[in-house]
């Protein structure tokens, strides 16, 4: 909900974690009040807003973001740093064979407040006073000066990346892969480290859980991070991995949920093979699919894309007839795709 939903609803309750937001970005340094006139001559005052959510046992969040779709490239970010890059399927796949093979043990590491730690001082963003502080601090004569990135800046994940980056490489001694940056590796002695990270999830592992817990050490000196514990699952893909007898499965039953409520998939096909027999899907002389339904249907087969790459293999022919569609498909494929 916005601020005004939740204000309106219970301004006495929402009070408290609006303040506790604003405290704690000042006291970790993330902004200054400062006069208007500061503000450097072309720089824009990108306006804000605050993302509202209660938890189901209660609990009320509030997070200021920044409208960053109003920042002005070049100005306020260099257009080349605007993302984050995350590890790449086939990598990932290779660092878990390494994991099988060598019986290493593998965690999962999440970084707290990634976004929340890359460093602006060198080119600052400048905000609007944000709802709520209107009283505390008059909108007209000040604005805010953001000395570190919050959510919502175009360039706070790349910032997070560069500064993650930097730590591993330079104060844990990893090396960086060459072909996927986001795999790291180093030996201790004859032992292999591994690390893989898709923005904050990270994979950590090695032979031995006192390697480990040195490596989540070294990483905690910089962020701040919450352990998930051994690999169970992994940006969305269950996985069963049994050390010992060096198996593992990777399978998608939310993606695969979520594909049959969306899309509302009878349930007396949901166990039909994968495709029809000798169909081969080809464009057909009535009229194609309105430009609604052609847009839910590239949204199925991108779905799909991603489960065949990960766990259905046994999927992937049947998928990559509807990939031909995605600019132009009639029922036909939409029926195959479903």
């Amino acid at each position: 909900m916005n601020y005004n939903e939740a204000v309106a609803k219970d301004p006495a309750g929402w009070s408290g974690p609006i303040e506790d937001e604003w405290n704690r970005m000042v006291d970790h340094k993330v902004m200054e009040v400062i006069p208007k006139t500061e503000v450097p001559e072309g720089r824009k005052i990108i306006s804000t807003t605050w993302a509202m959510k209660q938890k189901a046992n209660g609990v009320k969040r509030a997070r200021l973001v920044a409208r960053g779709f109003e920042e002005v490239p070049h100005l306020d970010y260099d257009p080349s740093g605007k993302f984050a890059p995350v590890v790449t399927i086939v990598g990932w796949k290779v660092v878990m064979v390494l994991v099988l093979v060598m019986r290493l043990i593998a965690e999962v590491v999440d970084v707290k407040g990634a976004f929340l730690t890359g460093s602006l001082e060198d080119n600052p963003v400048y905000m609007e006073v944000p709802q709520g502080f209107e009283t505390k601090i008059n909108p007209e004569t000040h604005a805010i000066k953001l000395l570190k990135a919050i959510y919502g800046l175009v360039q706070a994940a790349h910032l997070y990346w560069r500064k993650a980056t930097e730590h591993m490489v330079n104060r844990m001694k990893l090396h960086r892969n060459k072909v996927d940056n986001c795999i790291y590796h180093k030996w201790n002695g004859d032992k292999l480290i591994l690390w893989t990270t898709w923005v904050d999830d990270m994979i950590v592992a090695g032979s031995t859980q006192t390697e480990i817990d040195d490596e989540k050490k070294g990483l905690a000196e910089e962020f701040k991070t919450s352990e998930l514990g051994p690999l169970n699952e992994y940006v969305g893909c269950k996985i069963e991995h049994d050390r010992e007898a060096g198996t593992m499965k990777f399978t998608q039953p939310v993606l695969i949920q979520s594909f049959e409520d969306e899309f509302e998939i009878p349930e007396k096909i949901r166990d039909q093979s994968p495709a029809i027999a000798g169909q081969v899907l080809k464009d057909e002389e009535d009229q194609p699919l309105d430009k609604e339904t052609q847009s839910l249907y590239r949204k199925a087969v991108g779905k799909l894309l991603f489960l065949c790459r990960i766990s259905r293999n046994d999927i992937q022919n049947a998928v990559r007839e509807t990939t031909k569609f995605v600019k132009g498909a009639w029922q036909t494929q939409l029926n195959a795709a479903y």
